[in-house]
């Protein structure tokens, strides 16, 4: 974030100095043609120049004092302009940022919620193999088998450990995509 400023920062310089160097050019070529001639050549064509040839009789023309436009104060008003804009948008990347960053401080942190409630559950349930009071039925014969209580309990354990797996996986996603 810091070199990006610093590049549009550099950046804005460098139009500057090239405006300004631009507008010495100008006024540059503005003092140079102060005086202008104008003479007849031998084919009968008007010519016009800032030097008039050798030996030619040439009329020297009074020029309106030229004026140059207030470019670098335009050009200030642009930069000024250019740089309002690219600090807004600065300013909207760096929110951008900051919401994003936001959003993957949330997604870690439910991670690791979900994960340490996958160990709880699958903590209990490996607890929970051995049948409980109520999950063991007595045959006639004298035998024992487990009671529909018991499959239930460990299906229902086993269902929340898939549902909190696929949790981890649409957050594992989601942090990738907010790389």
């Amino acid at each position: 974030m810091v070199r990006a400023k610093g590049a549009r920062i550099i950046a804005m310089k460098s139009k500057i100095i090239i405006c300004v160097v631009a507008g010495l050019v100008c006024i540059a070529q503005a003092e140079a043609a102060d005086k202008v001639y104008k003479w007849q050549a031998e084919d009968g064509s008007v010519i016009f120049s800032d030097t008039p040839p050798p030996g030619v009789k040439a009329e020297e023309l009074e020029m309106p004092e030229q004026t140059i436009p207030s470019t670098p104060s335009q050009n200030q008003n642009q930069n000024q302009n250019q740089r309002q804009q690219l600090l807004r948008q600065s300013e909207q990347i760096d929110k951008r940022i900051d919401q994003r960053r936001g959003k993957r401080e949330k997604a870690l942190k439910e991670l690791g919620e979900v994960r340490a409630q996958i160990a709880r559950v699958k903590q209990t349930l490996e607890q929970g193999r051995e049948p409980g009071p109520g999950e063991i039925q007595h045959l006639a014969g004298g035998g024992t088998r487990l009671a529909p209580a018991y499959f239930e309990r460990i299906q229902q354990q086993e269902k929340e450990i898939a549902s909190l797996e696929k949790r981890v996986s649409e957050l594992l996603g989601e942090l990738q995509a907010l790389r």
